[in-house]
Parts: C-alpha cells; sequence; structure tokens
C-alpha cells in the first residue's frame, strides 16, 4: 500500500524528469535552429569571396576597380604597376588608362557587411545571456523539486 510521502516523492520525481525533459526539449530546439542557421550560410555564396583581392588574396583595402571590373587592394595595384612596368589588369591583361580611383560602392557595401555581422554577433551574444537565467531557473527548480 502507497502511503501519502511516497505518493509525493513520485509526484516529485514525476515533475523532476518533465523539468529535464522541457530543458532537453528547449535546448535540442536552440540547437536545432542554430544548427539550420549554420547549414543556411554555408549554403549561401560567399560575399566575402567578393571582396578578396586577386593579388594578395586577402580582404581588399582601399577597392580599386579597373574598368575590366577586376578590384585590387590600391597598394596591391600600385605595386603591380612598378614591378610589371605595364598598366594592365594584372589578372586578365586588359590595358588600363588614366589613374585607378578607389570604388567607394565596394567599400562601402564591405562597411555594411562588416556592421551587420557584428549586430549578428551582439544578437546571439544577448540571447545567450537571455537563456542562461532561463535554464538556471529550470535547472534551481528540479532541484528543489527533488529535495
Amino acid at each position: 500500500m502507497c502511503t501519502f510521502r511516497t505518493v509525493l516523492v513520485w509526484r516529485n520525481i514525476n515533475k523532476y524528469f518533465q523539468c529535464l525533459k522541457y530543458i532537453q526539449r528547449v535546448t535540442m530546439e536552440y540547437r536545432d535552429n542554430e544548427r539550420q542557421e549554420v547549414e543556411r550560410f554555408q549554403r549561401q555564396p560567399s560575399m566575402e569571396s567578393e571582396f578578396i583581392c586577386g593579388c594578395c588574396s586577402d580582404l581588399l583595402v582601399q577597392p580599386t576597380t579597373l574598368t575590366c571590373g577586376h578590384s585590387f587592394c590600391r597598394l596591391c595595384l600600385a605595386q603591380w604597376f612598378i614591378q610589371s612596368s605595364k598598366r594592365t589588369c594584372p589578372f586578365c591583361q586588359q590595358a588600363y588608362l588614366g589613374c585607378p580611383k578607389v570604388n567607394i560602392t565596394i567599400k562601402y557595401i564591405y562597411g555594411l557587411i562588416l556592421s551587420f555581422q557584428l549586430v549578428k554577433i551582439e544578437e546571439n551574444r544577448n540571447l545567450v545571456h537571455k537563456l542562461i537565467p532561463h535554464f538556471k531557473t529550470k535547472q534551481n527548480m528540479c532541484i528543489h523539486l527533488t529535495r
């Protein structure tokens, strides 16, 4: 025969497992959302590749676009012109006339992408800070129920 105390213990154990299941479900949902976000990001063509210099293979610094459409760092382009003694594109060898100017559109878009990435990082950091107290509360509630 079950005593009142035994029934209470079983109820507390049941509540404890319900809390654990809840925490497990929330954690899995968060991991699934995070995994889907990573997969979605990986499927997209890399925007960063559009901002890579053809000479130094690093991110464009003072992006300069030639008439052929290829973009290079301003310093890399100047070094190419000095070393090769030619006024041609380092990639396709098309002749270039005049003085190449910094492409302010690429520079602006690149700045927007960087600031957007910083905002996303901050949003993720805020989400984690919001979830930590929630998990601690649920964990404390489960611990309290088992006592």
